[in-house]
C-alpha cells in the first residue's frame, strides 16, 4: 500500500465521492469518516484506496446474482472494506471460459 502525501482535505473529499460512486451502499456520513480516518491515522494513499475498491469490485462483478448471489461472493460496502483492511489484499479476476477453445480441445 502506498503511503499517502499530505492530501488536503478537498483531495481526499473527492476521492472518496469517487470511491462511494463505484458501489454506493450503507451510511454514506459514516463512510466518509472512516474513509478520512483511514487516509490520515494509516498514511494511506486516497487513490490506491479507490483503485483497490475497484479492483475488489470488478473482481466480484462476474459473481453478482441479486439475491441469488452467494453471502461470501457479495460486494461489501467501502465502510466494510476499509474496517477489515481489505485494501491491504490483493484480488483478481476470474478466468474467463473460451467456449470454442474448450469446444476444440475436450469436445464439450
Amino acid at each position: 500500500m502506498e503511503k499517502a502525501l499530505k492530501h488536503t482535505d478537498d483531495e481526499i473529499e473527492n476521492l472518496f465521492q469517487e470511491t462511494w460512486n463505484l458501489f454506493k451502499s450503507g451510511d454514506e456520513n459514516l463512510t466518509r469518516r472512516i474513509f478520512f480516518r483511514t487516509v490520515k491515522d494509516n498514511d494511506v494513499d486516497p487513490r490506491s484506496l479507490y483503485e483497490k475498491y475497484n479492483e475488489y469490485i470488478i473482481s466480484l462483478s462476474e459473481f453478482q446474482a441479486g439475491k441469488y448471489t452467494k453471502k461470501e461472493k457479495q460486494i461489501k460496502e467501502l465502510y466494510e472494506f476499509l474496517q477489515n483492511k481489505m485494501y491491504k489484499l490483493s484480488f483478481t479476476s476470474p478466468v474467463k471460459r473460451n467456449i470454442d477453445r474448450d469446444k476444440y480441445l475436450y469436445d464439450i
